[in-house]
C-alpha cells in the first residue's frame, strides 16, 4: 500500500467512524425526546386520574350529606344508587394512580366500604325495610370522612398541577 492509499483508508475510517458517532447522537436524542414524550403523558393520565378522583370522591361526599335531608324512599334510592356508582368510578380512577400513591390504602378502604354501605342500604331501601338511626350515623360519618378526604386529594392535585407546571 502507498502512502497516498494509506492515507485515504485512514480519511474514509475517521468518515466513518464521525458519521457512526452523529448517527448514534441523533439516535440518542431522538431516544431520549421520545422518553419525556413518554414521561409527559404518563404524567397527564395520572393527573386527570387524580383530578377525576378527586371530582368523584366530593361527589360522594354531597350525595352522603344529601341522605341527611332527603324525603322519599324513591329519592333515597337514586341517593344510594349513584353513591353506589360514584364510588366505582372513583375506585376505577384509584387503580389508574401509580403504586406508590400516598393515599392509594385508605382511599382504597374508604371506598369499598362506602359503596358496599351504599348497596347495603339500597337493598333494604328496595325491600321496604326502614333505615335505622345506626344506619343514618354511618351514613353520616362517611360525609365526613369524604369530605376530609375530598378535600386531601384536591390538595394532592393541586400540589401535582404545580410540579408539572415547574416541570414543564
Amino acid at each position: 500500500m502507498t502512502e497516498r492509499t494509506k492515507r485515504i483508508v485512514g480519511y474514509t475510517l475517521w468518515g466513518v467512524l464521525l458519521a457512526g458517532l452523529i448517527a448514534a447522537a441523533v439516535l440518542a436524542g431522538s431516544a431520549n425526546a421520545r422518553a419525556r414524550e413518554y414521561e409527559r403523558r404518563l404524567s397527564a393520565a395520572y393527573e386527570r386520574s387524580l383530578a377525576e378522583l378527586a371530582v368523584n370522591v366530593g361527589d360522594i361526599a354531597t350525595s352522603l350529606k344529601k341522605t341527611q335531608v332527603v324525603a322519599g324512599e324513591r329519592q333515597y334510592a337514586l341517593l344510594l344508587s349513584e353513591i353506589w356508582r360514584t364510588s366505582g368510578e372513583a375506585a376505577s380512577n384509584l387503580g389508574q394512580l401509580p403504586a406508590g400513591f400516598a393515599r392509594a390504602a385508605q382511599t382504597s378502604a374508604f371506598l369499598t366500604q362506602t359503596s358496599d354501605f351504599a348497596h347495603v342500604l339500597l337493598q333494604k331501601v328496595t325491600d321496604a325495610t326502614p333505615i335505622t338511626a345506626a344506619d343514618m350515623q354511618q351514613l353520616y360519618a362517611l360525609a365526613q370522612s369524604a369530605e376530609g378526604l375530598s378535600a386531601e386529594l384536591q390538595g394532592l392535585e393541586r400540589r401535582s398541577e404545580a410540579l408539572a407546571d415547574d416541570l414543564l
